[in-house]
């Protein structure tokens, strides 16, 4: 074939993997425009196209890259907030999801799963110890990082965050949050296909909107 046939095809099959990759219907991205062809190239032409899109029916599967997530969250929390610390660590974490394009179940349930695990650090370093010590010492007075000692001691967490402050309240409702979206996103995982997903949003979804995709 010759170079501009080459090029087609070059540009049809990266038109095929990326509209595989993103999830969509190949209608939903345009497809390279087709040079003028006779009827022997364009023979030719249809049968490589035949080859290319039968790669369509066996699905992508990516990943969430933790490591080179993490790396621009580090890169973007210091200039954005004064201090760089477990829980401005996790609402960058939180605020970059929703900047970033998810392309599969198995990526948004990576991105759940280390979610969780920053607002956990997060959890500890606000009220100075885990989540599951704090549940169980929520009747005691007292808490590492509590002003008043005496009379610390409420009924539930989140009346204990009320007394101790917006930064308490704050971390420990977007710990429940992940918690529970999480959960519910797992379960609803192991019925629904990416393609469901994709469908419920006009363009390609967030990590952090297809994780939210559940209260839809």
């Amino acid at each position: 074939m010759s170079g501009v046939l080459d090029k087609y095809l070059q540009d049809f099959k990266k038109y095929v993997d990326d509209g595989r990759a993103l999830g969509m219907k190949q209608g939903e991205i345009p497809p390279p425009a087709k040079p003028q062809l006779d009827l022997t190239e364009a023979a030719a032409v249809k049968e490589a196209e035949t080859i290319i899109k039968s790669a369509v029916s066996t699905p992508v599967m990516v990943f969430f890259d933790a490591e080179a997530f993490h790396k621009q969250v580090l890169a973007k929390v210091g200039p954005k907030y004064t201090e760089v610390n477990d829980a401005t660590i996790a609402y960058e974490a939180s605020d970059l999801g929703f900047l970033t394009r998810a392309h599969s179940i198995e990526e948004v349930k990576g991105y759940a799963d280390y979610l969780l695990a920053l607002y956990e650090a997060a959890f500890a370093y606000v009220w100075g110890y885990g989540y599951q010590q704090a549940m169980d010492e929520v009747g005691n007075p007292g808490c590492p990082n509590c002003t008043d000692k005496k009379t610390c001691g409420f009924w539930s967490l989140e009346a204990k965050a009320h007394y101790m402050g917006t930064e308490f309240y704050v971390v420990l409702t977007q710990l429940n949050s992940i918690i529970k979206v999480r959960g519910l996103f797992y379960n609803y995982a192991e019925k629904a296909t990416w393609q469901q997903i994709r469908k419920r949003f006009s363009r390609q979804p967030s990590l952090k909107q297809a994780l939210y995709s559940v209260y839809m």
